[in-house]
């Protein structure tokens, strides 16, 4: 189990920048389209703005699968915070 959660950590972050990639290059609608829009008009206070934003969004969703592995495995919890009786 730690292996899957591990997995989907990697995955997830995968998926995550070429989902941003993909919607610079091809999409009509979301983030990637709206980096494209404000590097045409030089708004650099815009885009780091769309970047801090994708960047927290990830970090949150890294902590909910991080926060899924705790619960799905008590052991791990343990070993986390060096508490060995349980």
């Amino acid at each position: 189990m730690p292996e899957i959660f591990g997995g989907l950590r990697i995955a997830f972050a995968a998926a995550w920048g070429l989902a941003a990639v993909t919607e610079m290059l091809g999409g009509q609608y979301g983030s990637g389209r709206v980096l494209i829009a404000l590097r045409s008009v030089y708004d650099l206070t815009g885009i780091m703005a769309i970047v801090l934003l994708l960047a927290l969004l990830a970090i949150l969703l890294d902590g909910v699968i991080v926060a899924a592995r705790f619960v799905a495995l008590d052991w791990a919890r343990a070993s986390a915070f060096g508490d060995a009786a349980s």
